[in-house]
Protein backbone atom coordinates (compact mmCIF):
# COMPACT_ATOMS: atom_id res chain seq x y z
CA UNK A 1 0.00 0.00 0.00
CA UNK A 2 1.16 3.70 -0.76
CA UNK A 3 0.88 4.89 2.83
CA UNK A 4 3.27 1.96 4.11
CA UNK A 5 5.76 2.47 1.03
CA UNK A 6 5.59 6.16 1.98
CA UNK A 7 6.08 5.72 5.92
CA UNK A 8 8.65 3.47 5.44
CA UNK A 9 10.92 5.93 3.72
CA UNK A 10 10.10 8.65 6.14
CA UNK A 11 10.92 6.31 9.10
CA UNK A 12 14.22 6.05 7.18
CA UNK A 13 14.75 9.47 6.83
CA UNK A 14 14.08 10.13 10.05
CA UNK A 15 15.90 7.37 11.26
CA UNK A 16 19.29 9.19 9.51
CA UNK A 17 18.56 12.38 10.63
CA UNK A 18 18.31 11.19 14.48
CA UNK A 19 21.50 9.32 14.24
CA UNK A 20 23.12 12.35 12.39
CA UNK A 21 21.92 14.24 15.44
CA UNK A 22 23.39 12.29 18.38
CA UNK A 23 26.44 11.66 16.80
CA UNK A 24 27.17 15.79 16.83
CA UNK A 25 25.92 15.52 20.14
CA UNK A 26 27.83 12.59 21.28
CA UNK A 27 30.63 14.46 19.63
CA UNK A 28 30.89 17.66 20.58
CA UNK A 29 33.33 19.48 22.40
CA UNK A 30 35.92 16.41 21.63
CA UNK A 31 39.02 17.45 20.41
CA UNK A 32 39.77 16.16 16.99
CA UNK A 33 42.92 16.39 15.04
CA UNK A 34 42.03 17.85 11.54
CA UNK A 35 42.27 14.64 9.67
CA UNK A 36 39.75 13.40 12.30
CA UNK A 37 37.50 16.29 12.12
CA UNK A 38 37.27 15.67 8.18
CA UNK A 39 36.50 11.98 8.82
CA UNK A 40 33.78 12.65 11.18
CA UNK A 41 32.41 15.57 8.87
CA UNK A 42 32.28 13.01 6.33
CA UNK A 43 30.22 10.47 8.30
CA UNK A 44 27.70 13.53 9.57
CA UNK A 45 27.53 14.34 5.39
CA UNK A 46 27.03 10.83 4.70
CA UNK A 47 24.20 10.33 7.21
CA UNK A 48 22.70 13.74 6.01
CA UNK A 49 22.81 12.80 2.36
CA UNK A 50 21.01 9.33 3.55
CA UNK A 51 18.56 10.85 5.47
CA UNK A 52 17.48 13.86 2.47
CA UNK A 53 17.73 10.75 -0.18
CA UNK A 54 15.10 9.41 1.80
CA UNK A 55 13.30 12.51 2.49
CA UNK A 56 13.03 12.76 -0.97
CA UNK A 57 11.11 9.76 -2.09
CA UNK A 58 8.93 10.26 0.57
CA UNK A 59 8.13 13.36 -0.62
CA UNK A 60 7.47 12.23 -4.63
CA UNK A 61 5.07 9.69 -3.60
CA UNK A 62 3.52 11.61 -1.33
CA UNK A 63 3.16 14.57 -4.08
CA UNK A 64 1.89 11.61 -6.60
CA UNK A 65 -0.57 10.59 -3.81
CA UNK A 66 -1.61 13.82 -3.01
CA UNK A 67 -1.89 15.16 -6.97
CA UNK A 68 -3.79 11.95 -7.83
CA UNK A 69 -6.40 12.97 -4.54
CA UNK A 70 -6.53 16.44 -6.31
CA UNK A 71 -7.70 15.20 -9.71
CA UNK A 72 -10.14 13.17 -8.19
CA UNK A 73 -11.96 15.36 -5.54
CA UNK A 74 -14.38 17.51 -6.50
CA UNK A 75 -15.12 19.20 -3.42
CA UNK A 76 -13.75 23.11 -2.86
CA UNK A 77 -13.03 22.36 0.69
CA UNK A 78 -11.35 18.81 0.44
CA UNK A 79 -9.40 20.32 -2.34
CA UNK A 80 -8.06 23.31 -0.42
CA UNK A 81 -7.19 21.00 2.21
CA UNK A 82 -4.99 18.91 -0.03
CA UNK A 83 -3.23 22.26 -2.00
CA UNK A 84 -2.49 22.56 1.42
CA UNK A 85 -0.97 19.25 2.08
CA UNK A 86 0.62 19.71 -1.80
CA UNK A 87 2.70 23.13 -0.60
CA UNK A 88 4.07 21.87 2.75
CA UNK A 89 5.54 18.87 0.20
CA UNK A 90 6.81 20.88 -2.20
CA UNK A 91 8.37 22.81 0.65
CA UNK A 92 10.24 19.89 2.37
CA UNK A 93 11.30 18.74 -1.09
CA UNK A 94 12.32 22.34 -2.12
CA UNK A 95 14.69 22.34 1.55
CA UNK A 96 16.10 18.87 0.78
CA UNK A 97 17.24 20.05 -2.77
CA UNK A 98 18.94 22.89 -1.26
CA UNK A 99 21.07 21.17 1.24
CA UNK A 100 22.24 18.27 -0.98
CA UNK A 101 23.14 21.55 -3.40
CA UNK A 102 25.15 22.46 -0.64
CA UNK A 103 27.15 18.75 0.78
CA UNK A 104 27.25 17.98 -2.96
CA UNK A 105 29.07 21.48 -3.88
CA UNK A 106 31.58 20.57 -0.90
CA UNK A 107 32.11 16.70 -1.16
CA UNK A 108 31.39 16.04 -5.23
CA UNK A 109 31.24 12.21 -4.22
CA UNK A 110 27.61 12.33 -2.89
CA UNK A 111 25.48 11.51 -6.00
CA UNK A 112 28.00 9.42 -7.83
CA UNK A 113 27.55 6.04 -8.50
CA UNK A 114 30.55 4.09 -10.50
CA UNK A 115 28.76 2.07 -12.54
CA UNK A 116 26.37 4.77 -13.75
CA UNK A 117 28.37 7.54 -13.08
CA UNK A 118 26.88 10.72 -11.55
CA UNK A 119 23.09 10.61 -10.54
CA UNK A 120 23.09 13.99 -10.43
CA UNK A 121 25.13 17.28 -9.84
CA UNK A 122 24.95 20.11 -7.85
CA UNK A 123 23.52 22.33 -11.72
CA UNK A 124 20.80 19.32 -11.27
CA UNK A 125 20.00 20.42 -7.78
CA UNK A 126 19.89 23.88 -8.53
CA UNK A 127 17.36 22.81 -11.72
CA UNK A 128 15.43 20.80 -9.28
CA UNK A 129 14.52 23.83 -6.68
CA UNK A 130 13.37 25.51 -10.02
CA UNK A 131 11.07 23.56 -11.16
CA UNK A 132 9.45 22.85 -7.18
CA UNK A 133 9.41 26.96 -7.36
CA UNK A 134 7.41 26.69 -10.03
CA UNK A 135 5.21 23.96 -9.09
CA UNK A 136 5.02 25.87 -5.78
CA UNK A 137 3.39 28.64 -7.66
CA UNK A 138 1.36 26.86 -9.63
CA UNK A 139 -0.55 25.24 -6.88
CA UNK A 140 -0.54 28.80 -5.23
CA UNK A 141 -3.07 30.00 -7.56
Amino acid sequence: PEDVFIGQFQKMADGFREAQSRLKELTAGVELTANQAKKLQLELDTAEVCSLHFQSVANQSRFVQLRDRLLSSSEAKEQSKIISEILKVLESEKQVAIRLHEIQSRESRFGFEATNHYFYIPIDLAEKVLNVVDLIGKYSR
